[in-house]
């Protein structure tokens, strides 16, 4: 579904909005100035939302290629414990958010060079729940994907660096409060680069994907290619800080780029993105179109890091909606709980029976520590899965990654990987 375009000035949809050429504490708030222009809002208008609830704030601010270290905007709940602070610490601006899952915030930043000149520049925090995302003048320049709630329910303060007289963080022009997540439009225009008579900012540094890095600071991961149609098909796992976003849960979401000539390539929007707090990882997966539909078959790794499968299904292989249940299987003896990933999926022509291989581990090997093995499901349908004995035990110290059956001049090719070292068989 097409976003609807942004109301010409977004910031009069604000649920608070405070000019600091005339700081006036709006309705409902107390303001307390100090020295260096620090501002003191009691109660401040995020903290007194009911915990876990999207918000949105825009800071407009004089940085340039350094600044002092400073904090900029922080935000404490009624106890006095933080939800989110924006600093400038050495030659980075920093984002951080809290949350109950852990004591240590998820940090987002952004090189201040890569800022720009000196000069009026918008910072965008958007948190939705299962995603928060820094912009600086519109561009996306990190993002996290957070667990557990953030901040408790009213009586919080909002402090904020106004830089009037000696304070060393600049000047500030504005601060803009929404208890909602702003849409993409919406970030783009209370950034001054859209609509008629605003201003166009060139974007931070990023673009189309280049050997090995997608815009924004991230990775390309894994990869499942796939051809269908006369189009070539590339997925692969988004990656930000190498495994260790969310906590070190990975946060990887699948993303898509397509092509008729292997040479011009259109991207497209996330194949498979993380859509609940839950979601770990959108794990290692493979493709299968079957009577008109796209079946993409993944993992789920979920906060206590065990893997389970998930389903999502497609018309036309770049919109794709997560199945119910979700995830749909997960590892039943003798397999033991927690590494269940990497389903490839075939058919095997004579009967029309569907065939799954998985990443698993054996509960009890024969010898200890050799457990590794593929799992082997079937399916009719491809919903509906049953598990048979393992399709393969490797006798390796560790798990069969990524596994690929396919047949070939009259044999048939089982290949895999092992400490990241290729391995097959054949038969």
């Amino acid at each position: 579904m097409k976003e609807a375009a942004a109301p010409r000035n977004v910031l009069d949809t604000a649920d608070f909005l405070l000019q600091f050429n005339t700081p006036t504490a709006p309705p409902g708030y107390t303001m307390t100035s100090g020295t260096g222009g620090i501002i003191t809002l009691n109660p401040a208008p995020v903290a007194s939302r009911t915990p876990r609830g999207p918000f949105s704030f825009c800071m407009r601010f004089r940085a340039g290629g350094s600044m002092p270290a400073c904090a900029i905007l922080t935000e404490t709940d009624a106890g006095g414990a933080p939800c989110f602070q924006l600093s400038a610490r050495e030659s980075e601006l920093v984002f951080e958010l809290f949350t109950a899952f852990k004591p240590e915030p998820l940090r987002m930043s952004a090189p201040l060079p890569d800022v720009g000149a000196a000069g009026m520049h918008e910072v965008i925090a958007r948190y939705s729940g299962p995603h928060v995302e820094l912009f600086i003048d519109g561009a996306l320049v990190d993002e996290e994907w957070p667990l557990g709630t953030v901040g408790g329910a009213g009586g919080g303060k909002l402090v904020l660096c106004g830089g009037s007289g000696s304070a060393p963080c600049g000047v500030t022009e504005l601060l803009a409060v929404w208890n909602r997540a702003l849409g993409d439009a919406e970030v783009t225009s209370v950034s001054g680069r859209d609509g008629p008579g605003m201003p166009q900012k060139p974007a931070l540094p990023g673009g189309p994907l280049q050997y090995g890095r997608a815009p924004g600071g991230g990775n390309v991961g894994d990869c499942f290619p796939f051809f269908h149609d006369g189009v070539y098909h590339f997925y692969y796992l988004l990656d930000r800080r190498h495994h260790a976003s969310k906590y070190g849960l990975g946060a990887h979401q699948w993303a898509h780029a397509s092509s008729r000539d292997l040479v011009r390539w259109e991207h497209h929007p996330l194949a498979i993105p993380i859509t609940d707090e839950r979601e770990g990882s959108i794990c290692t997966g493979s493709l299968f179109f079957h009577e008109a539909t796209w079946y993409a078959f993944y993992a789920t790794r979920l906060p206590d890091r065990s893997e389970h499968l998930s389903l999502a299904v497609s018309s036309d292989g770049i919109t794709f909606t997560k199945t119910e249940p979700n995830p749909f299987a997960s590892p039943l003896p003798p397999y033991r709980p927690g590494p269940f990933r990497d389903p490839h999926v075939f058919a095997e022509p004579r009967t029309g029976l569907f065939h799954m291989l998985v990443t698993a581990e054996l509960e009890n090997p024969v010898v200890a520590g050799r457990g590794g093995c593929l799992a082997h499901l079937t399916s009719s349908d491809l919903r509906h899965w049953e598990q048979r004995e393992p399709f393969l035990v490797t006798g390796y110290g560790d798990q069969p990654e990524c596994s690929e059956l396919f047949e070939w001049h009259g044999w048939y090719y089982l290949v895999f990987s092992h400490c990241g070292v290729a391995r097959s068989r054949v038969s």
